[in-house]
């Protein structure tokens, strides 16, 4: 009986090229999952820039309502169109910029404008509510911006001015 030597029936060698297919496909899993974390850590260091912009805005927000409720005595500054023609001057805690502030770093810029006064229903004319609106807009790393804007009021007594 003869035998027939087919390349397809010789399997030595198969081993090696079993292995050589497995380690291909684990060597294309690392490089896709080191990928994959590098842009994770990317995404999370935006969201973290992002978030430090966020809360730097906020802060500038607040610290701009708080100087509004601090009595100012003295400082008058016209705020130029939209001021009250009834207060000389126009309003005492109406300056058009805030101002920049770096407080340990903190850094963030707020805009105070002056949206005009109006008398109260059911108080005495003596008392004016005053509005504002206040941007402030915080820095992060990286570039990054935030961007926050809230309304504010606040009564104050014309005649005792």
């Amino acid at each position: 009986m003869t035998r027939l030597n087919s390349p397809l029936a010789n399997d030595r060698g198969a081993a090696l090229i079993v292995s050589i297919l497995i380690l291909a496909l684990l060597t294309v899993i690392g490089i896709s999952a080191t990928t994959t974390s590098t842009i994770e850590v990317q995404i999370a260091g935006n969201e973290k820039a992002g978030d430090v912009a966020f809360y730097r805005a906020e802060g500038g927000w607040q610290h701009a309502i708080h100087w509004l409720d601090t009595p100012v005595t003295g400082v008058i500054e016209d705020c130029g169109s939209n001021t009250d023609p009834n207060i000389a001057g126009g309003d005492p805690f109406c300056p058009q910029k805030y101002g920049t502030a770096d407080v340990l770093n903190n850094s963030y810029r707020v805009d105070i404008l002056y949206n005009g006064g109006s008398h109260i229903p059911g108080y005495s004319t003596d008392f004016m509510r005053f509005g504002y609106t206040v941007s402030s807009t915080g820095d992060g790393p990286a570039g990054a911006e935030s961007l926050v804007q809230v309304n504010a009021g606040r009564i104050f007594n014309v005649a005792g001015y």
